[in-house]
């Protein structure tokens, strides 16, 4: 069983291992939070 990630929680992803160059191994998204 894997984890599926939705498309908005990708972009989040994508836009903060781009500003900080650091790998990103999980994303939790609650309200407007990240």
């Amino acid at each position: 069983m894997g984890v599926k990630l939705s498309s908005e929680s990708i972009r989040y992803l994508t836009l903060f291992e781009s500003i900080t160059g650091a790998s990103v191994k999980d994303c939790m998204i609650q309200d407007d939070k990240v």
